[in-house]
């Protein structure tokens, strides 16, 4: 069976705290079918060694970092690469982060949660338990 998509598209919001990076709230799509909750989360940008992924107590929550001014010097070759300081003046580098956290519900297979980020999209399967996917009851008649 296909996943069927949810018909609300949750939108991404920006919080913005002086001294304090920028806060982005991703959009994501959330697909369920018989076996599996598929979340889709869009991360551009996003490190991915500063990706975290957690499922715990029906929650699912990650988290990761994205420095704008590190990959464009990245892309034209002329950052530091160390995401420290920006070489202009001193000035720290923005950094934005990605956080979100998703309450589930019981029912997911924690042991076998698996994610992958492609091209800023952060995928998150989430299998249900045996006891929470659906079983047909056929109907006996005499």
């Amino acid at each position: 069976m296909a996943l069927q998509n949810v018909p609300v598209r949750l939108n991404p919001t920006a919080l913005f705290t002086q001294g304090h990076p920028e806060v982005m709230i991703p959009a994501v799509d959330i697909c369920e079918n018989d076996e599996e909750l598929l979340v889709i989360a869009d991360m551009p940008g996003v490190d991915p060694k500063s990706l975290e992924v957690n499922f715990a107590e029906e929650r699912l929550t990650f988290y990761g970092t994205w420095t704008p001014q590190l990959a464009q010097n990245n892309k034209t070759g002329n950052g530091n690469g160390k995401g420290k300081k920006s070489g202009q003046n001193g000035q720290q580098d923005e950094i934005v982060e990605y956080r979100r956290t998703l309450v589930l519900g019981a029912g997911i297979d924690a042991a076998k949660v698996q994610a992958k980020l492609k091209e800023g999209v952060l995928h998150v399967h989430l299998p249900k338990s045996a006891s929470k996917k659906r079983h047909q009851v056929k109907v006996k008649t005499s």
